[in-house]
């Protein structure tokens, strides 16, 4: 049988969840200690999703104290029928350098791109530009067509694109310009992909 397992670098490896035979999620290591917290925040939340944070109790050659570790997670205390009395996580959500706060709302860039993916007419190059204009959040994002564009594909697509940013909204509850480009415009980085460009960011 296969299980799952849970650990990072920082805590030397797996071993800060595990799975048992039932299958209903990760245990939580007891020699650990574990906290969620806002993923913007950063502060305690009694909810069971949230921003895991950990620090050990019993490992003397390598302690650490409230490490971040940027996973955002739902937990369970539900009992289990293995026996084992420890929360267990039940579903990863996302990481917390992976979300965006636009207009108030919180959303991860995995989303978008899964929501852009479930789209044939795309292939897989995309940016999102987030603005600010008249202190308020403006989100655009810049999806290349699947093929080389003509003249006669760009009207057609006209349509198409009001009903993806409809589909966008009603998705996410924020609205975005949606801008089909052609392929290859976009740029593409050398390394590490970038797909967000926070213009908010800069100094004017």
């Amino acid at each position: 049988m296969v299980t799952q397992d849970y650990g990072m670098t920082e805590t030397l490896g797996p071993g800060l969840g595990m799975e048992c035979i039932n299958g209903n999620g990760m245990h939580l290591n007891e020699n650990y200690y574990f906290e969620l917290v806002d993923p913007v925040t950063k502060q305690p939340t009694n909810k069971n999703k949230g921003e895991l944070v950990v620090s050990t109790i019993y490992n003397e050659c390598y302690p650490i104290i409230r490490y971040c570790t940027s996973d955002i997670v739902e937990i369970t205390n539900d009992p289990c029928p293995c026996g084992c009395h420890s929360p267990r996580i039940i579903k990863f959500l996302g990481r917390s350098d992976d979300m965006l706060k636009v207009k108030g709302v919180k959303i991860f860039v995995s989303q978008i791109e899964d929501f852009i993916f479930s789209h044939s007419i795309f292939n897989h190059q995309y940016e999102i530009v987030i603005s600010r204009k008249d202190y308020k959040d403006t989100l655009t994002i810049n999806i290349e067509y699947k093929e080389k564009l003509t003249a006669e594909i760009d009207k057609d697509l006209s349509e198409y694109t009001n009903i993806v940013e409809e589909e966008f909204k009603s998705k996410f509850g924020i609205s975005s310009k949606i801008n089909i480009v052609d392929i290859k415009s976009i740029k593409r980085s050398p390394g590490k992909v970038i797909r967000v460009r926070d213009l908010r960011k800069l100094k004017v």
